[in-house]
């Protein structure tokens, strides 16, 4: 009995190892639409990507080219890092989920999960998605009819690589939020990237430096950026960043959430959620109040000139300083060139 009992352990500890090199040596392969705009060191459209692991609701694929070029202990490392951002993900969801709505679930594709694809992306970027893999190929030929975002495979060492996992999901909320409308079409880009960078930031740990601390360092270097003029580099998203937790934190979540699912588009669109819930305030006025947070953020003048969140409680701006003479009359001229939707500082002292 005892030498059964055995030869039926081996033999299922064996069939265990050889299932496990045969599935190890045999990954899905598939071919994927991609952005040769972000895309790096591609000669057309697609790429082929292997199916190395499913987890929490995540479907992750990489350049076939790129893992191909790792190392086995690389490769499992990789995948060890995958399954940590998988867990931070599941609990990061259901926060975001929770603020501005669900994703298309399930989506076109009948999955549930969502499809994630590493590679190589150039000019740092983090991560993109596609809006025509929502429709289906008979109406867009270059359609992966999926929910998928498409992340950059060197950037998974990085501490904020699940913050670009959320930003990027957002996205994807967006998209189905704004879908019951034409308006996802005609949105303002600072706006599409304020509700992913606020889903990205509210849901990071307070007690560790994280995503929002480092858009913070990010808005003090260049401060009087114009929210508006979108050129998609560091400043534009901490701006948006820090003015997305005012406004949640001030006038509420909702605001944010209401916004991305209203048909307006842009500036009518927060003006319309303001008014839903009540407030006197229009957007003008709510940048001013953020302005003046800035520079004084103290809840004991007025408690819209204050921030609330624990990371921005002894944050300020240092203005300009300009000196006048303690005697005699003095004429002091200032000359600054002002984008719309930026502001500039300026102390005065004598």
């Amino acid at each position: 009995m005892r030498k059964d009992f055995f030869k039926i352990v081996f033999l299922s500890i064996l069939f265990c190892l050889v299932g496990s090199f045969v599935f190890a040596g045999s990954l899905e392969e598939k071919t994927f639409f991609v952005d040769p705009n972000f895309a790096e060191n591609l000669a057309g459209p697609t790429l082929k990507a292997i199916h190395i692991l499913t987890e929490n609701g995540l479907d992750f694929y990489i350049d076939t080219n790129f893992w191909d070029e790792k190392t086995e202990e690389e490769q499992e490392k990789a995948i060890q890092d995958l399954k940590d951002v998988s867990q931070k993900f599941i609990k990061s969801q259901a926060k975001v989920v929770s603020i501005f709505g669900s994703e298309a679930n399930p989506g076109i594709d009948g999955n549930p999960n969502i499809v994630v694809l590493l590679h190589p992306l150039r000019n740092d970027a983090k991560g993109y998605i596609r809006v025509v893999d929502m429709y289906e190929k008979i109406v867009a030929p270059m359609s992966n009819e999926s929910e998928i975002v498409y992340l950059d495979a060197r950037k998974l060492d990085s501490p904020f690589f699940d913050a670009f996992l959320i930003h990027e999901y957002t996205h994807l909320i967006f998209l189905n939020q704004k879908i019951a409308s034409d308006a996802f079409k005609e949105e303002h880009t600072w706006l599409v990237e304020l509700y992913s960078e606020y889903a990205a930031t509210a849901v990071q740990d307070k007690n560790v430096f994280g995503y929002f601390d480092q858009r913070i360092r990010e808005f003090f270097k260049n401060p009087s950026i114009s929210l508006v003029e979108w050129n998609g580099n560091v400043y534009n998203y901490a701006i948006i960043t820090l003015l997305s937790h005012y406004i949640a934190d001030n006038y509420g979540k909702e605001i944010l959430s209401d916004s991305m699912k209203s048909s307006k588009v842009g500036i009518e669109s927060i003006d319309e959620a303001l008014k839903r819930k009540g407030f006197e305030e229009r957007f003008e006025d709510v940048f001013k109040n953020f302005v003046i947070a800035l520079a004084i953020n103290d809840c004991s003048i007025n408690d819209k000139y204050c921030f609330k969140n624990s990371k921005l409680e002894n944050f300020t701006i240092l203005p300009f300083s300009n000196f006048l003479p303690f005697s005699g009359n003095a004429i002091i001229s200032i000359g600054q060139i002002m984008p719309n939707w930026s502001a500039q500082w300026q102390k005065f002292s004598g």
